[in-house]
């Protein structure tokens, strides 16, 4: 009972139509995940006092995207169709202490074949006080977000154009609070 398994796959298929005034266009994609998520909970060190676990996961994502229009776009919707991959590795450990203070931090890179490859990360902390009522917590990561194959590939007549160049955008975020 110390380790668990969770294995996933999905694949999602799209055709999306969109009229004109004077053309139509259809953008197709799919999107198949897989991946593995590994937890091991570990020995407690202190009698019940620490209890921690490592996590480990990898994944794999494939997407395609063919756009179409029977006006053409002038090469924008060509009907060739774009590909996409990556594969993704994280790992994470959590520690809950004296059933009251609870860290955790992940590391995830993602590999890609179309963009430069990524490393992100998370940490947080939370702070159980019951006898003040109230739970400090705070958290701080980065994160990446790709284009989508529309945004970088799609049409709809007349309105939108798709965007060869897009690049992945990148954040940091934080939180910090109080609960009670």
């Amino acid at each position: 009972g110390a380790l668990t398994h969770t294995v996933r796959a999905s694949h999602t298929d799209i055709a999306r139509e969109d009229r004109g005034l004077f053309s139509t266009s259809q953008n197709d994609s799919t999107a198949t995940r897989y991946d593995y998520t590994g937890v091991l909970q570990l020995p407690d060190l202190a009698g019940g006092m620490f209890r921690h676990s490592v996590t480990g996961f990898v994944g794999h994502e494939r997407e395609t995207f063919t756009p179409n229009s029977d006006f053409g776009f002038f090469g924008v919707a060509d009907g060739v169709t774009r590909e996409r991959n990556a594969v993704a590795y994280a790992g994470g450990y959590r520690a809950e202490i004296a059933k009251r203070l609870f860290l955790s931090g992940v590391v995830r890179r993602d590999d890609h074949d179309t963009f430069d490859d990524f490393t992100t990360w998370r940490t947080s902390a939370s702070l159980l006080l019951p006898e003040w009522r109230m739970r400090p917590h705070a958290s701080y990561g980065t994160a990446v977000k790709l284009p989508t194959m529309f945004e970088t590939f799609g049409s709809i007549p007349g309105t939108f154009k798709p965007n060869a160049d897009l690049q992945p955008e990148r954040s940091e975020g934080w939180d910090a609070g109080i609960e009670f």
